[in-house]
């Protein structure tokens, strides 16, 4: 019945190689199958495969025998088997099925793609010239969506994510306006240092004190502190492994009358996410 239905040629095989039932041949005619590779595979409990001329029929077939278990063995084989001459028929009909399925679909596709890029193209390239704006910096200017396709939630989750920026933006902005008017107005000279002792950060009460001629910010340190009581402390902190000194320092210079005691503190910062792994303080205390 099921070769009636499906043309294929049904065998069953016992694990010795036996052929019990065929559909096409009497299986007392038939030769022990035991060495055929698709049933060598299938013993293994795998599915085996195989192509060859049928020596019953005389025609070139393709096999496929399914192992049945039991109880974790092997009790028989189901081996199924096609001519090549059928499966290459089907298939070249299936190939010819998709390609004339393919060039209708693609028509429909170009056709329904070239409606949508019309209807699309102006919501998009309004989004994505106002995304542009907030690439450049473009924070301030909101974006109107009024469409509720997908295009329109692109837009929605650009404006969310413009007005979280810009209120980022506007307390970064406090934040650093704050460190700056704070620094400024300190009476104790604050100077930042990153690891390789380069200057990030002097307020202008440091820049007074250490009678600099210029911006120290982006100079390294000890080339401003040669042969300085300040100097020597300085390296005295790379050097060591506590995590402050402190000092109290007379600075001079031998090009005028400057004299001043300052107390020094220079404390190592060990927090990550920032570049400062230095920070050194001083205080006039003449």
């Amino acid at each position: 019945r099921i070769h009636d239905q499906s043309d294929l040629r049904i065998t069953i095989i016992d694990p010795s190689g036996r052929v019990l039932a065929d559909s096409n041949a009497d299986p007392h005619s038939m030769e022990n199958h035991a060495g055929r590779p698709e049933i060598l595979e299938a013993m293994k409990g795998g599915i085996g495969r195989d192509q060859r001329l049928s020596a019953s029929v005389g025609h070139p077939f393709m096999y496929v025998a399914m192992p049945i278990m039991q109880d974790g063995k092997v009790s028989a084989i189901v081996r199924t088997a096609a001519p090549i001459e059928d499966i290459t028929t089907r298939e070249n009909a299936l190939v010819q099925w998709i390609g004339l399925v393919l060039v209708s679909s693609l028509s429909i596709s170009l056709v329904t793609a070239w409606l949508l890029a019309r209807a699309l193209a102006g919501p998009i390239q309004r989004v994505s010239s106002w995304a542009h704006g907030l690439a450049t910096g473009d924070l301030n200017t909101r974006m109107e969506v009024r469409e509720q396709d997908e295009v329109g939630q692109v837009a929605a989750s650009l404006e969310r994510m413009r007005s979280i920026l810009a209120e980022r933006v506007r307390e970064v902005q406090q934040q650093r306006l704050n460190l700056e008017v704070t620094m400024t107005h300190l009476e104790e000279g604050v100077v930042a240092v990153d690891a390789k002792g380069r200057v990030l950060m002097v307020n202008a009460s440091a820049q007074r004190l250490l009678k600099a001629p210029h911006d120290l910010v982006g100079t390294e340190l000890a080339t401003q502190l040669v042969s300085s009581p300040l100097g020597r402390a300085w390296d005295e902190a790379r050097r060591s492994q506590e995590p402050e000194l402190r000092r109290e320092l007379r600075l001079t210079r031998d090009d005028s009358d400057f004299a001043r005691s300052v107390d020094v503190s220079i404390t190592r910062v060990r927090v990550a996410d920032t570049p400062i792994r230095w920070l050194m303080c001083l205080r006039d205390i003449t």
